[in-house]
């Protein structure tokens, strides 16, 4: 996995151009090697904006994304609730924690439906959320459909869209 990383890296990084990189193939949840990671990216000479982390490895991925990374968006989240002590961090810091429930509904056999996703602990703990879709095409589904799946099954107030809707402006 991680051989491979390294050229894709090198290859984003070019095309970026700019001294950032969205890496969503560079983090926890892929490698689970944060140092080589860190090593890579920093070979690169960019920063990592965004990666996933806790989607499927535990909140230790968010953290080395936060620390090691040095992550400025976290995509997915999803077992942030099983580390108190993480979850006060992005709450306090309000770092942006980028929710894609159908691709986690996908991808994470736990899950069996909206009503069982941590989304609704994030929100109450009061991370910053917001919804995304991560992978559209393969997961069919979009943002539009992400909120409304979300209302409906997640109960959440108008005010609490609002907030999620927000999240997603301040935290791009």
């Amino acid at each position: 996995h991680f051989n491979n990383l390294y050229p894709a890296t090198h290859i984003a990084a070019a095309f970026v151009g700019v001294g950032s990189l969205y890496a969503p193939f560079v983090g926890p949840a892929i490698t689970g090697n944060i140092v080589a990671e860190r090593n890579v990216v920093d070979d690169v000479g960019t920063e990592v904006i965004n990666t996933h982390a806790g989607e499927s490895v535990g909140p230790q991925s968010i953290r080395g994304a936060l620390d090691v990374l040095r992550a400025e968006r976290i995509g997915h989240g999803l077992t942030a609730w099983q580390d108190a002590e993480l979850m006060a961090r992005l709450a306090r810091d309000q770092v942006p924690v980028e929710v894609c429930v159908t691709s986690n509904l996908q991808t994470t056999p736990s899950l069996k439906s909206i009503a069982t996703h941590p989304l609704r602990k994030m929100i109450d703990y009061g991370l910053s959320v917001s919804i995304c879709t991560d992978n559209r095409l393969v997961s069919n589904t979009t943002v539009s459909r992400e909120l409304q799946l979300v209302c409906e099954q997640a109960r959440l107030t108008r005010e609490e869209l609002k907030r999620l809707i927000i999240a997603g402006f301040k935290g791009s």
